[in-house]
């Protein structure tokens, strides 16, 4: 596990405000990555790079200790390791004899806050995986691939059983936000009552799957609040009720249709429901079909059978 800069600077924040005593977070080459004294931020640390190699604590007891050493001062170093490995240690200033009990609180802080994170990336991977095999068995399902996606997914425990509504968002976004914007929409669309499930469907395209355990309205105006504190421009498609994976493929697709077509014939709104809208998206998919062109040469032909007098309108 590599450990980034922003989690060494809250292991560093966090331990600090509990025992008010330097703390520095070494990374696993030796290097200060994070310190209350920020000019030693960037420095070797010549004892840690001991601690990686051996796996053990080390003590510095003195002034007199530490001038054998480079950038280093007295304190307790020691190891945090996850599967077996020393991911980092952490150094705290002081007097060891004084320091003690307050290392401790410092070390299961910084212990604490790696298992945290550790189980954050699981997550986040486990999400993502999920999100990957839901967009392949949209694109291709029936076939060997969707088959193949759909299998995953159910693995995973994924529930396509379950009665439940999909609720499409497509947001419009400036890059240089998007990924910042599209984190805090999925953590907070996943935290609202009624939601089951939350997926990714694109940079700019999520996925809510309604429970149906709530009212949607009131679902739909908690999305409609997370929304509106980040974004202004945004459409919101509700299809039909689903209970199984191709009835939920079939859903999804009726509410991408509703925004698309509802975003065009009717731009003042933002959330369209496909149940007021049936017609028009059934219009669009037949639009350039082969049905509509043979209904429209049938009807003309109908039509140039008519005598005019017949035709005429006094």
């Amino acid at each position: 596990m590599i450990i980034t800069t922003a989690l060494a600077n809250e292991i560093v924040a966090r331990a600090m405000a509990i025992i008010h005593h330097n703390v520095n977070v070494i990374d696993h080459h030796g290097q200060i990555i994070a310190s209350g004294e920020r000019h030693r931020i960037g420095e070797q640390h010549e004892v840690a790079r001991e601690v990686i190699r051996t796996g053990k604590r080390i003590c510095i007891n003195n002034a007199a200790e530490a001038a054998r050493f480079h950038n280093v001062h007295p304190g307790i170093n020691h190891p945090i390791i996850y599967d077996d490995r020393v991911v980092m240690v952490v150094g705290i200033s002081g007097d060891p004899a004084a320091i003690s009990r307050y290392a401790e609180l410092a070390v299961l802080t910084a212990e604490l806050l790696v298992r945290q994170a550790i189980e954050m990336r699981e997550t986040n991977w486990r999400q993502r995986l999920r999100d990957t095999l839901f967009c392949q068995y949209l694109e291709q399902g029936a076939t060997p691939a969707g088959q193949e996606a759909l299998h995953r997914l159910l693995e995973l425990g994924f529930d396509f059983d379950t009665p439940r509504v999909p609720i499409v968002v497509t947001v419009q976004v400036e890059q240089h936000q998007l990924s910042d914007i599209l984190s805090t929409l999925l953590r907070e669309f996943s935290q609202l009552s009624g939601v089951s499930d939350v997926i990714l469907l694109g940079s700019h395209e999520i996925l809510i799957l309604n429970a149906l355990s709530e009212a949607q309205e009131t679902l739909l105006r908690g999305i409609e609040f997370v929304l509106s504190n980040q974004i202004s421009h945004y459409h919101i498609g509700i299809g039909v009720q689903a209970d199984s994976a191709p009835d939920i493929r079939e859903a999804i697709r009726f509410a991408r249709s509703v925004i698309e077509v509802g975003s065009k014939v009717q731009p003042q709104r933002q959330i369209y429901y496909f149940r007021e809208m049936a017609m028009l998206c059934l219009f669009r998919v037949l639009e350039d079909s082969y049905m509509v062109n043979f209904l429209s040469i049938t009807y003309a032909s109908c039509l140039s059978m008519i005598p005019a007098k017949c035709c005429w309108i006094p």
